[in-house]
């Protein structure tokens, strides 16, 4: 493949590191956010401070038959990138019921 040159390279990276600004685990805080979603219907952030903090909106009742779910949600959605699982721990993690057989 092409390779930059450096002079290039330091054009487009500006002046900050030559570190990607994103890894992974902000794959795994979308995946969080949009499990919550698909499950609950709603934002896992009511506000804009609740996002910046970090501070979900975990209905008890609503997430009651689904605390493995939940659990995967609550993780996913750490503020604390050091934290966050990631993609491969949620991937083997075993947060979905199995599937119901017959009718369902």
């Amino acid at each position: 493949g092409t390779k930059l040159k450096p002079e290039d390279k330091s054009k487009l990276l500006g002046k900050r590191s030559e570190r990607p600004a994103y890894t992974e685990l902000v794959d795994v805080w979308s995946a969080g956010v949009i499990a919550h979603y698909l499950v609950l219907g709603e934002h896992p952030f009511q506000t804009w401070d609740a996002l910046l903090s970090g501070k979900l909106s975990m209905d008890e009742e609503k997430w009651m038959h689904l605390p493995l779910a939940r659990r995967m949600v609550e993780t996913a959605l750490v503020p604390d990138e050091a934290l966050r699982p990631s993609a491969r721990q949620v991937l083997q993690a075993q947060w979905l019921p199995p599937p119901r057989r017959g009718g369902g």
